[in-house]
């Protein structure tokens, strides 16, 4: 699951983040899906109107710009499919604990960022560097840790549509840590997903 995340971040090279980011939140579609013929989970018409509020709200902050098609669009794409199905193998397997979860998905995701590095030559980050990207992993490893324990108690589809809440998320942290103001369309998107999100968490979903 390590090799299409990275194949998604090497494709930035090539595809607008914008649409980069719109196909990898196509993310909660596919778990829904996973959710039906895998997990054998009941999905309501609510959770799909969640889904798909969520999507809107993704479409309307981020404004991807369609290009002409190209193989690159195929890697976030498998990203966002390895990303659910990742999600999907937690609740498959809820008896996992969720600290094993985290070591062997960032062990894995290690190696295979290893090797990459060591075959096209690429150089250490500097010291600094170093000091970010620590402080990021920490991060990294309780959103991982929270998102395991929610996936082990609760119906993946009805978690699905909050998955869209990194965008309004990320347009908060830039204006708290860069002072940058969200524009008007990341405040109606995100709208949008808090409320996809509000009505997959309702009693009856």
């Amino acid at each position: 699951m390590s090799l299409p995340f990275l194949g998604g971040v090497y494709a930035l090279h090539f595809v607008s983040l914008s649409l980069y980011s719109t196909l990898l939140n196509t993310s909660p579609f596919f778990l829904v899906i996973l959710a039906i013929f895998w997990l054998r989970e009941p999905v309501t018409p609510r959770i799909w109107l969640a889904i798909t509020l969520g999507f809107v709200g993704v479409m309307i902050c981020l404004k991807p710009g369609w290009e002409s098609f190209s193989w690159y669009l195929l890697a976030p794409l498998l990203a966002a499919i390895s990303h659910a199905v990742g999600n999907a193998w937690i609740r498959r397997y809820p008896e996992e604990p969720e600290g094993r979860w985290v070591f062997y998905q960032e062990l894995s995701g290690s190696i295979v960022a290893g090797i990459l590095l060591w075959a096209t030559g690429g150089n250490l980050p500097d010291y600094q560097h170093f000091l970010w990207m620590g402080s990021m992993v920490g991060i990294d490893l309780l959103a991982m840790i929270t998102v395991f324990f929610a996936f082990r108690r609760m119906e993946s589809s009805r978690i699905a549509p909050w998955i869209y809440i990194q965008i309004p998320a990320s347009a908060v942290a830039g204006w708290l840590l860069f002072e940058e103001i969200p524009a008007w369309p990341t405040a109606l998107g995100a709208c949008f997903i808090i409320f996809g999100g509000w009505i997959a968490l309702g009693r009856k979903a």
